[in-house]
């Protein structure tokens, strides 16, 4: 055989590779596992995310049912300091009556909530105190 025609072994190893198949399918996985490892890796940061917001907001409704028994029970003042004692902020404070409505904000999340000095003739206090969630409406 003359130079530039490669050997009988090389012509054998093409031959197989064309028999099964295979000729241009080498190095195929690599993209598909880069692949797989994106989208795994999206997946798992929308997962995160997911329970980020959710503890938020559940953070978010703590402090707002305490800061609203805090108002209905004492004053602002005190609504804003169970709002912070919960790692919120009060933004809005209302009195409607015998109701207290408030949102707070805990980082993204808000929340709003609704409560109310009930009289009790039972009891020999003023009072007792009472918390609604209030879903969609409020301040």
């Amino acid at each position: 055989m003359g130079p530039g025609h490669g050997s009988a072994g090389d012509r054998r190893c093409r031959e197989d590779r064309r028999r099964d198949g295979r000729s241009g399918e080498r190095g195929q996985v690599l993209p598909l596992m880069a692949a797989a490892v994106v989208v795994a890796g999206a997946l798992a940061f929308g997962v995160v995310h997911l329970a980020i917001v959710a503890t938020e907001r559940a953070r978010a409704q703590s402090a707002a049912d305490a800061s609203a028994l805090a108002a209905a029970a004492d004053d602002r003042a005190a609504a804003g300091l169970a709002a912070a004692a919960n790692g919120a902020r009060l933004e809005v404070l209302r009195t409607v009556g015998t109701d207290v409505l408030v949102r707070v904000r805990f980082r993204r999340a808000t929340a709003r909530a609704r409560a109310r000095l009930v009289p009790d003739a039972a009891l020999a206090g003023p009072g007792s105190l009472a918390v609604r969630r209030v879903e969609g409406a409020g301040p």
